[in-house]
């Protein structure tokens, strides 16, 4: 396949809450997860009292604020839940982008057969596509492989309007706030197909000195018994207020440019031990 496709993990191992555990901030995505869990485990009650209620098809929309907001760390969260449940077979994500369904399309009929190939790709697992509400460039006077593309999603999203659990597969529209919400409006038939629409909110300064912990360990870093979780906050909040995303790559970036700055101090100092060439002190930041 030619989309991005990540696995899914051990379904024996997979815990949901150890999971949710793990994230920092995004608490929508966390009460919305829970509650697609207490729908299906009490739809099955439901039934198994012979209460006749129709379950509905599980598909969502993910609004976030751009790269690095964590769309892909909770659609790989998603299909691994659904597949505890037993609703996906597989719970593999396929990702897919207008780029992916469009290049290239020189005829009709181009892009839905790519559409097609990536629904093959997902079966049994969870296709998102990332910027949907770039799928057609509303920009333009005319889209025609944008329009193509709509159309295709349209029909798939019909193929799987039945709420038969297992699903044949879990759709996942993604699209920046920005855009998104419009997006939505003016393709209407979509917020009928969807269970739930998950706001990935920004990460509050804490939420990012405490992903910038864990990667500062992650990279085999540590910082100085100064550098305390509130002092961490402080300079992240410094950092924020000269824009920029307040997300994943935020911490990233900062860890980034303490390295780099800790790599001339420390050549300046002849510095030779362990502790000193891995150590990050204020100043680094």
């Amino acid at each position: 396949s030619q989309f991005a496709k990540v696995l899914a993990p051990d379904v024996q191992t997979f815990d949901l809450e150890t999971e949710l555990g793990k994230l920092q901030g995004l608490d929508d995505v966390k009460e919305t997860l829970r509650h697609t869990r207490n729908y299906v485990e009490v739809q099955r009650r439901r039934w198994s009292q012979g209460v006749e209620v129709r379950a509905k098809a599980l598909h969502f929309a993910f609004v976030h604020n751009g790269s690095g907001s964590g769309t892909s760390t909770v659609a790989r969260l998603l299909g691994s839940m659904l597949l505890k449940l037993g609703i996906l077979r597989t719970g593999q994500v396929v990702e897919v982008t207008r780029k992916d369904l469009v290049t290239g399309s020189n005829h009709v009929g181009d892009v839905e057969a790519r559409m097609k190939v990536a629904a093959k790709a997902a079966e049994g697992g969870v296709l998102m596509f990332a910027d949907a509400d770039r799928l057609k460039n509303w920009a333009e006077r005319s889209d025609p492989a944008g329009d193509e593309a709509l159309g295709a999603l349209s029909k798939l999203f019909n193929t799987l309007a039945a709420a038969d659990w297992p699903q044949r597969l879990c759709i996942v529209i993604a699209g920046a706030r920005a855009g998104f919400h419009s997006f939505l409006v003016q393709n209407d038939w979509l917020q009928v197909c969807l269970f739930a629409s998950i706001e990935l909110e920004d990460y509050s300064a804490l939420d990012i000195a405490r992903i910038l912990q864990k990667l500062v360990e992650a990279n085999k870093f540590q910082l100085c018994k100064e550098l305390t979780e509130e002092r961490l906050e402080v300079l992240v909040r410094r950092r924020m207020m000269c824009g920029g995303p307040r997300n994943v790559r935020l911490a990233q970036a900062m860890l980034q440019s303490a390295v780099s700055c800790q790599t001339d101090r420390v050549w300046a100092k002849d510095t030779l031990s362990y502790t000193g060439l891995t150590v990050l002190v204020e100043e680094d930041f």
